[in-house]
């Protein structure tokens, strides 16, 4: 039958090559010499032991005079109700600091779909994967540079960095079809949209 057996390491007869620990029964009697690597035994440190208990409410000591009491209670009172407004007012602000990057990633992606089609060449700067998705245009429209077949990246489902600047999967991507053929040709780069009108292509 098995034991729980509590193993707690003893900063006196620790062997750092070995990271040998004795083990106690609950009596506190030493059983053996174990080595924690390899028999798995859970070790239980100190500053482990305090980052898992529950911190104890504050305690505020009770004035003596009944009026202190109610003084104390009024300002607990409006310590915590102060602290719900401020949660409150940080979630609210937060919010709106989010709709507002949404907004600025919708912009700058139709800013950068203006400019592809009046210049027709992966523009530098452009948006970046996760602004394009963040933005509403999760869909890069392509087209290859050999047969000309057009067709849609779902740039949420690629591997690459959500970081990686739009213009840089130019090189990057390519087309099934010549691939087949054993062809490796750049895709051209035409413009972010906010749902296929293609079938996928590989990333």
């Amino acid at each position: 039958m098995k034991r729980s057996i509590l193993t707690r390491l003893d900063t006196g007869r620790v062997c750092p090559c070995c990271r040998i620990g004795r083990a106690f029964e609950p009596s506190s009697e030493p059983l053996a010499a174990l080595d924690v690597a390899a028999l798995r035994v859970w070790v239980a440190d100190p500053i482990s032991l305090r980052l898992d208990v529950r911190m104890a409410p504050k305690y505020h000591p009770t004035p003596l005079s009944g009026g202190d009491r109610k003084a104390l209670a009024k300002e607990l009172g409006k310590a915590r109700a102060m602290a719900n407004i401020l949660a409150s007012q940080s979630a609210e602000m937060r919010a709106k600091g989010e709709a507002m990057i949404q907004q600025a990633d919708k912009l700058a992606c139709e800013s950068w779909n203006e400019r592809m089609w009046s210049d027709g060449e992966p523009i530098d700067p452009s948006p970046t994967i996760d602004q394009a998705v963040n933005g509403g245009f999760p869909w890069l429209e392509i087209r290859c540079a050999r047969c000309k077949t057009p067709s849609d990246v779902d740039l949420a489902a690629m591997k690459h960095p959500p970081t990686t600047f739009v213009h840089d999967l130019a090189s990057r991507l390519r087309c099934r079809k010549c691939a087949k053929a054993g062809r490796r040709p750049p895709a051209t780069l035409l413009q972010l949209a906010w749902q296929p009108r293609h079938p996928r292509t590989e990333a």
